[in-house]
């Protein structure tokens, strides 16, 4: 009879074959070649009566099955509940990553500052989108980042200790501005041949040095990018040259952008046939930029004496 537990036969009681029915074969885990054997072992003439609880093994896949009643079922699929298993019940070492699916283990799992440095391998290779944004100040420091307050290429702009950084174009779509400060470009020379201003870093340039023939003014972007590069079509780029002038008159004949010649508009109509004596000329030229590697140019004269 299924379920009639153990039991504990005294020295000299016969054991019957109710009991060995009861207590032995009903209870033992019996083996058989495969599952269509012990199907046929039940139920029949001289054969027990399958019940609840009932244990085999099968040779032909190596498992233990359990009958519940109605079918048969391996053992193995009868898992182990919720919170069962201790700390204490597991062997040293004995879980390994292996046996841990990718991405079930989630913040929630850690104790919080149970991973140290130590315990991430240094080619773990974390990728950005494992991390959160960085919201906290001073969480990076500025030498961790590639901030400079020079004008270098791709770099992130810092303020120097004076609070200024050098930057070579700056495009606002509004400005509130409280002061502006231009510089000019001061040079110890006196005009003559060709001189390049570049409107990217010097947008004013002042010669002191009283010219010694007349020149040809040259406006470019820097010494390695054009104007054409640095403007966008309908951008305007101001420039002032100016001159000093000594007893005899000079004057710029020729006017080019990016090394190529422009016949520039005067202010008032009329070019200028002469340039001054005596005196510091000012030449101011408003380039616009109405297509690729095409510009207007709009020119002015002024006398400072």
């Amino acid at each position: 009879m299924a379920g009639a537990g153990v039991r504990v036969f005294s020295s000299g009681e016969i054991l019957t074959a109710a009991q060995v029915n009861q207590y032995l074969m009903d209870q033992v885990v019996a083996r058989f070649a495969d599952a269509a054997t012990r199907d046929a072992s039940f139920g029949g003439s001289g054969q027990p009566t399958l019940t609840e609880g009932r244990l085999c093994y099968l040779d032909s896949t190596n498992a233990v099955q359990i009958y519940d009643g109605s079918s048969w079922n391996d053992a193995s699929q009868f898992t182990v509940g919720d919170g069962t298993i201790t700390t204490n019940k597991l062997a040293a070492n004995s879980v390994t990553s292996d046996k841990i699916a990718p991405g079930t283990v989630i913040a929630a799992d850690i104790a919080a500052g149970s991973i140290t440095n130590t315990e991430i391998n240094s080619s773990a290779a974390i990728v950005d989108t494992k991390l959160a944004t960085i919201s906290t100040a001073g969480k990076v420091s500025n030498s961790a980042t590639t901030a400079t307050d020079a004008n270098t290429a791709s770099a992130i702009v810092a303020r120097d200790a004076s609070g200024n950084f050098i930057a070579g174009k700056a495009t606002l779509a509004t400005a509130d501005v409280t002061t502006v400060v231009e510089t000019a470009s001061i040079v110890s020379a006196s005009a003559t041949g060709t001189i390049n201003i570049d409107f990217s870093t010097n947008p004013t340039v002042y010669y002191t040095g009283n010219a010694s023939a007349d020149w040809t003014l040259n406006v470019r972007g820097t010494s390695s990018a054009t104007l054409n590069n640095t403007l966008s079509t309908g951008q305007i780029a101001t420039v002032t040259f100016l001159a000093t002038i000594g007893a005899t008159q000079r004057r710029p004949t020729v006017f080019q952008v990016d090394g190529s010649a422009v016949t520039p508009k005067w202010m008032g109509g009329t070019a200028p046939t002469a340039g001054n004596a005596n005196s510091i000329d000012a030449y101011t030229l408003a380039i616009i930029k109405t297509g690729n590697a095409a510009f207007t140019m709009l020119a002015s004269q002024s006398r400072f004496a």
